[in-house]
């Protein structure tokens, strides 16, 4: 017997013929991309509905400089910068138009964006100059390392009301320090908690990113009692996801009969906390229209990842005229795979370096075994254990 469960924080997608489910969250970070709702609506879901269907995502990278140096970042700290704002507003604005948006995701990302705070601002000036009199919704997050949180900082996430801040704090300090140090080679840890316990004080909408693999996941209690004690009952979201390599020399160092016990034993610890466990996932809009990052060379990219190697969306849409968008899930392998709708072919870059191929896939099954399917069970036991938890469906079948 299985069960699954789903409430408003996610949508449910069943398989008649392999009696299995696909989980997926229901936010605006991740979406169905529309290469998965091909291979979906191919494969004949008995409940099909695209999630947030008219949200663009804009990831506005004003440069790539950082005030840390992360052994496992794929950023090069370059150092180009002379973004046109008021011109990315414009590019914007008539994206938008031609994929008829009117719910638009700003993401400020880097390198580290508190550096480039000024550059956020002008934007975020520019934008409500450009869409006042339009009807278009702007909603703002920002993906930063938490090393410098300053007073202007908090003053400008305070200002626009920011939808998400996400900060990354790996496996306890022994860990973190070992892989997340400053530029100037000091210790990170603790500054990132004291600036942490800053913003939750502003109650401020935080989610902690907490990269593991078969090395660090042992210390994965020591962070949550950090968490724990940080959060005294106010709600964060914690992300837990795998350490993924982006040099294709190395291999990716994660094994389920390692990480998923961790996992599971912090599931079960947090079901009664504050802390909302978010799943990991690999789905992206790659060969879609839902993403796109506008980088500080000045170029336009579907995925931030590929700024590193120059692979702009002109270079994409080349590929997209010819590529088989199914050909990701087609292998044997994905045939038979419990996650294959969910993982949709895996990520696309991760391919692209281990495999050559951007529908080549890199397989993730360990991944989702681990980081996954521990929040989905727990999900289903609170539901038999707690009279209290209330989803909207529930769906046991054999």
């Amino acid at each position: 017997m299985e069960i699954n469960v789903y409430d408003k924080e996610y949508k449910v997608y069943l398989h008649p013929s392999k009696q299995k489910f696909l989980l997926v969250q229901n936010t605006n970070d991740h979406i169905i991309s529309a290469e998965q709702q091909i291979i979906m609506k191919q494969r004949g879901y008995l409940y099909f509905q695209p999630i947030a269907p008219n949200v663009l995502t804009v990831f506005f990278i004003p440069g790539w400089q950082c005030n840390m140096k992360c052994v496992y970042c794929f950023a090069n700290n370059s150092k180009i910068r002379g973004i046109d704002v008021a011109e990315r507003g414009i590019y914007i604005d008539a994206y938008r138009k031609k994929y008829n948006y009117r719910i638009i995701n700003i993401v400020f990302f880097g390198g580290e964006p508190s550096l480039y705070l000024q550059e956020c601002i002008s934007l975020y000036s520019s934008l409500n100059d450009l869409f006042k009199n339009q009807d278009v919704e702007l909603h703002y997050s920002i993906v930063t390392n938490g090393y410098d949180i300053t007073n202007e900082f908090i003053d400008f996430c305070l200002k626009i009301d920011i939808a998400n801040i996400q900060i990354t704090i790996d496996c306890g300090k022994e860990y973190h320090d070992k892989y997340r140090k400053s530029i100037n080679n000091e210790d990170t840890y603790e500054q990132i908690i004291t600036n942490t316990n800053r913003l939750l004080g502003f109650e401020l909408p935080l989610t902690i990113r907490t990269n593991v693999n078969n090395e660090n996941v042992c210390q994965i209690h020591s962070i949550c009692d950090d968490l724990i004690k940080l959060c005294n009952g106010r709600k964060i979201d914690w992300s837990i996801a795998p350490i993924m390599n982006t040099d294709y020399r190395q291999e990716q160092s994660f094994q389920t009969s390692i990480v998923k016990p961790y996992i599971k034993s912090i599931c079960e610890r947090l079901s009664s906390e504050s802390i909302r466990l978010i799943p990991w996932m690999s789905n992206c809009d790659f060969f879609g229209n839902s993403v796109i990052v506008l980088n500080c060379d000045g170029k336009i990219y579907n995925c931030v990842n590929l700024c590193k190697h120059n692979y702009s969306i002109d270079k994409i849409y080349l590929l997209k005229s010819r590529a088989d968008l199914s050909h990701c899930c087609n292998a044997l392998k994905c045939d038979s795979c419990f996650w294959e709708y969910m993982c949709g072919g895996g990520c696309k870059y991760q391919n692209f370096i281990k495999n050559g191929s951007f529908n080549l896939p890199y397989c993730l099954k360990n991944i989702y075994d681990s980081l996954v399917m521990p929040i989905i069970e727990q999900k289903a036991l609170n539901y038999l254990s707690n009279s209290s938890y209330n989803p909207i469906a529930l769906e046991i079948y054999f």
